[in-house]
């Protein structure tokens, strides 16, 4: 499985003022690690989240993406 996290937002705005606030979406490499692919996959995200997510996959060569939580 792949991970994704979302991350929230500076207060009051709510606005992610930087990349610490950024959602992270990590593609699970099956050796034991993982690579940050959130850039790539345009899931950086804006505002303020709040949410939990058990499996996402995605297809690199298109812009299929699912998730189940």
């Amino acid at each position: 499985m792949d991970l994704f996290f979302t991350n929230g937002a500076t207060i009051p705005g709510l606005r992610k003022s930087g990349p610490s606030f950024s959602n992270r979406l990590y593609h699970n490499n099956c050796d034991g690690t993982f690579t940050d692919v959130t850039a790539r996959a345009g899931v950086g995200g804006e505002g303020y989240s709040m949410a939990v997510a058990t499996a996402i996959s995605i297809t690199t060569g298109g812009a299929t993406f699912s998730s189940r939580a």
